[in-house]
């Protein structure tokens, strides 16, 4: 039985995902990235040019991945709407392996213009387009909201609640977030 070994690439990206989604952009070196995994700078420098070009590999592994279980969600059968949002926060609390107040200020702040733009597409593909298409469902003409605005509201909603660490912001529990994004403040049950 053989088993696979990972490129340097690979173990470059792996480590690089760890220091900027717990340092940010700008805390982490490429030195320090070198380091962890075992070669050079001039090594890490081989494979990528700059660590602006590093920070967007990561991202767009983590981005293909959320995409893609976001899309499982969304497109599972005979679910309620407030159980799946509930699963897509449990899921980017569980596995998303980044700090999105880091990363947000990161891509505004660190990045060049042309990435920024890119970088934000990429997330409009995959975070934001699998709510749009969930939203589409509950959505007609005689809404208030499209599907557009109520994904970036839930998304502005959520981003306190799928930290690394508790925020001491948080005063509803999850559950009572999601039942009152999608029902607001009355109650249909006790009209």
């Amino acid at each position: 039985m053989s088993v696979l070994k990972k490129t340097t690439r690979e173990i470059i990206l792996e480590i690089a995902s760890e220091l900027f989604m717990d340092k940010g952009f700008q805390a982490t070196s490429t030195r320090m990235i070198a380091e962890r995994a075992g070669i050079t700078q001039p090594n890490l420098y081989y494979h990528f040019k700059t660590k602006e070009s590093i920070y967007i590999s990561v991202l767009e592994i983590l981005s293909a991945e959320v995409k893609k279980q976001l899309n499982r969600m969304v497109k599972e059968e005979n679910k309620a709407l407030e159980e799946t949002l509930l699963s897509i926060i449990e899921y980017l609390k569980a596995k998303h392996p980044v700090n999105l107040f880091i990363m947000r200020h990161d891509i505004s702040h660190e990045m060049s213009k042309e990435k920024h733009l890119f970088l934000y597409n990429l997330w409009r593909q995959s975070y934001l387009q699998p709510l749009i298409d969930l939203f589409d469902g509950y959505v007609n003409e005689d809404s208030h909201f499209n599907s557009t605005e109520l994904s970036m509201h839930f998304y502005g909603n959520i981003s306190q609640y799928i930290q690394k660490e508790d925020s001491p912001h948080v005063t509803l529990s999850a559950e009572q977030l999601v039942h009152l994004f999608v029902y607001g403040i009355i109650d249909r049950d006790k009209k």
